[in-house]
Order: structure tokens, then sequence, then C-alpha cells
């Protein structure tokens, strides 16, 4: 799959219009849609496509056709960290979230970790009581 597909169905996945993503990205409309025309199309920067790889969580190397699949980033990190398939699974779902939503969600996680850790202190405190 060429890059400009790539960019197509990464943004079409994430429900986006090109004026949303291009905003996104901090370029100009006409410079995104240069980047996903079917003829002619033009190659981002080096800095956009590190915008663009931040931003949908996939390698630069995937954006550029030297993995074959998104999935083969998930089982790179699976290997990596000893992932157990539902934690690929969250980080599959987790990717395509928008970058405001995914804030929130960390924020309701890291609430989760401490109301479970403090659950934790006190069940050491009754236990050596």
């Amino acid at each position: 799959m060429k890059i400009n597909e790539k960019l197509k169905q990464l943004r079409t996945n994430k429900k986006l219009s090109q004026n949303e993503l291009a905003k996104i990205l901090n370029v100009s409309l006409s410079s995104y849609q240069k980047y996903e025309r079917e003829k002619n199309s033009v190659t981002p920067s080096l800095d956009v496509l590190n915008r663009i790889s931040d931003y949908y969580n996939v390698t630069i190397d995937y954006l550029l056709g030297k993995e074959t699949s998104e999935n083969d980033v998930f089982n790179i990190l699976s290997a990596q960290y000893n992932l157990t398939e539902l934690e690929k699974d969250i980080l599959k779902t987790y990717s395509t979230l928008p970058p405001n939503v995914r804030k929130e969600l960390n924020k309701y996680i890291k609430s989760m970790v401490k109301a479970v850790e403090s659950e934790s202190k006190e069940d050491t405190t009754l236990d050596d009581k």
C-alpha cells in the first residue's frame, strides 16, 4: 500500500476529515490533500511524517511501506513487552482514539490505579492489626 493510501485509511479509520487532520498536524489543507491524492501525491516532510506517526501511534517505517501492516507494530510491542492478547487489544483500541479522548482515558486509568493502591494499603493496614 502506498503512503497516500495509508494516510487516507488511517484518517478515515478515525473518522476525521482532511481539514480536521490538517489542523491537528499543523499543515495547510492543500498540503494535506497533496499527501492523499491518487495521482502525483506528495510525500510529507520528515517533520510532518513524525507528527503523523505520533498522532496515529505508528512508525514512520509503517507509513513508508517498510512494514507490511499496522498489526506488525503491535506484534513487535507484544513481543518486546510480553503483552497478553487482552493488552494488545487494549493498545489497538487506544490507538484509534483521538488525542483528547486518550488524555481523558489516561487520567481515568491513573485515578483507578490510585484507588486500587489505596484499597491495597488499607487492606494491608487492617491485616497488621
